[in-house]
């Protein structure tokens, strides 16, 4: 008798940990950005300014921040010197990053259902930071790692004070992001292995994402991509038929305007 209430025990525990949403959406490095970036705005010592983004953003960061840090190679200069660069560009931007946290409870649902589907989805944390103009986000093992200031801009984000073609071509051609679709995206990449063979298995690694996350959301996902695939099937197809055994992903990857990578 007394086995059979353990093995009841145990088996109420597992199911009440499956039911479990295995998700965490970390907004705090956003908050902590714009504190540092009013005061270092109000300051004109360099150093202190330097050391201001330290002590109000970087020490105070998330495990995914500094992740995201690691990664990209951004550093305490270089978000001091896209601030002094790029105001016009921050202010369009700021009040879309303060936002995002609006949008979690809309991501939780979109995870329920990606839980429903794939009863084994693994946790995996996401962390909305504001980088270094880098990098819309990537993953890191379990961490899904979100660059909000390239994120949530669009057309009508400031670019003039860039000198970036590319980085001005990234906005030019978004439309306004839907939160939601990319990082139920990003976060099934955490649920796949590690690995690159050739633009073909990149290719199906980046479309399952966007097909689960069909799946998820119950519509279609609407990208710059998808949009230009569909208007330029029979062009696109050849191109990929040249290509698919090779590793010139950064073709597809950035001349395609992708920020997720």
């Amino acid at each position: 008798m007394k086995q059979l209430c353990y093995c009841l025990f145990f088996w109420v525990q597992m199911s009440v940990i499956q039911a479990q949403i295995p998700y965490q959406v970390i907004t705090s490095d956003i908050d902590h950005y714009w504190e540092a970036y009013d005061s270092i705005v109000a300051t004109h010592d360099y150093a202190q300014k330097v050391a201001l983004m330290n002590r109000l953003y970087i020490d105070r960061g998330s495990a995914g921040l500094h992740a995201f840090m690691k990664a990209r190679d951004y550093s305490d200069t270089l978000f001091v010197n896209h601030i002094l660069k790029y105001p016009k560009f921050w202010q369009s931007i700021r009040g879309k990053t303060l936002s995002i946290k609006n949008q979690t409870p809309l991501i939780a649902a979109s995870l329920k259902r990606l839980k429903k589907l794939y009863p084994a989805l693994r946790p995996a944390i996401m962390y909305f930071t504001i980088g270094g103009l880098r990098s819309g986000g990537t993953t890191d093992k379990d961490m899904v790692l979100i660059g909000s200031e390239i994120l949530v801009g669009d057309s009508q984000t400031v670019v003039s004070e860039f000198t970036d073609e590319w980085l001005k071509s990234i906005f030019e051609a978004k439309e306004t992001p839907d939160i939601v679709y990319l990082n139920t995206h990003e976060y099934i990449h955490t649920q796949q292995k590690d690995g690159f063979v050739n633009v073909l298995s990149q290719a199906i690694k980046e479309g399952s994402c966007d097909f689960i996350a069909e799946l998820v959301l119950q519509q279609p996902i609407k990208t710059v991509y998808t949009d230009y695939g569909d208007a330029h099937f029979e062009a696109v197809k050849a191109a990929f038929k040249q290509d698919m055994f090779s590793d010139r992903t950064h073709w597809w990857l950035y001349n395609g305007r992708s920020i997720l990578n």
